[in-house]
């Protein structure tokens, strides 16, 4: 979050990556009078001259008020293309004033579970070992992990698929366990392994250990 004495009132731009479609939200509270119009952002049509600045309206923004006592919250959220496409989000109320000027922040992809990705180099072939452990809301269909035909642009990155792991949930109750195991040719083949569920949403990036 970034904060701006000349904000009227606390507001946040994340980009979350963590789907399979990158958005970016938009979230802000904010001093009134009191008054219960239906404050809510919009997007302007046409946009500012600079593509990496998305330009918002608060409606009835003209009633926020620095020396109000009561806050008001809204939210705004788009999907777009690439994760890096708004640098920064100005709003302006419907006189065009400036009510907040933010800096975007990029939300850090988290694991959906306990993931690892280890070599074992003692025998005559190297063997990767993919370990994961994930939570559910309870389901039991036959878990497990296959590896993706073609494979991704990077050489040096596995890219698996964890079969039904749309379920997987990072709010889930309920643990499942898989593995996966590949020989090598050589022990550094991969330097990183990507799983995915059926839907292309990321699961898990891991970096292989051991090497």
């Amino acid at each position: 979050m970034t904060h701006n004495i000349d904000n009227i009132g606390t507001w946040s731009a994340e980009v979350d990556n963590s789907g399979k479609t990158p958005f970016i939200k938009v979230n802000g509270t904010f001093p009134t009078n009191g008054e219960k119009p239906v404050f809510h952002l919009r997007r302007n049509e046409p946009q500012g001259i600079n593509n990496s600045e998305l330009l918002l309206t608060l409606v009835f923004g003209n009633l926020a008020d620095t020396s109000g006592a009561i806050d008001v919250t809204v939210a705004y959220s788009e999907f777009f293309m690439t994760t890096d496409k708004y640098k920064t989000v100005t709003i302006v109320d419907e006189d065009s004033r400036t009510i907040a000027s933010i800096n975007v922040l990029s939300r850090q992809y988290l694991n959906i579970g306990q993931w690892s990705a280890e070599i074992d180099n003692s025998g005559k072939t190297p063997l990767l070992f993919i370990n994961g452990t994930f939570p559910t809301n309870g389901e039991k269909p036959m878990f497990h992990l296959r590896k993706n035909e073609p494979q991704g642009i990077n050489s040096s990155e596995l890219l698996l698929t964890l079969a039904f792991g749309t379920l997987a949930t990072a709010h889930g109750k309920v643990n499942v366990t898989v593995g996966y195991s590949k020989l090598l040719v050589i022990v550094d083949e991969y330097r990183t392994v990507l799983i995915v569920d059926e839907n292309n949403r990321k699961v898990a990036s891991i970096v292989v250990a051991g090497q």
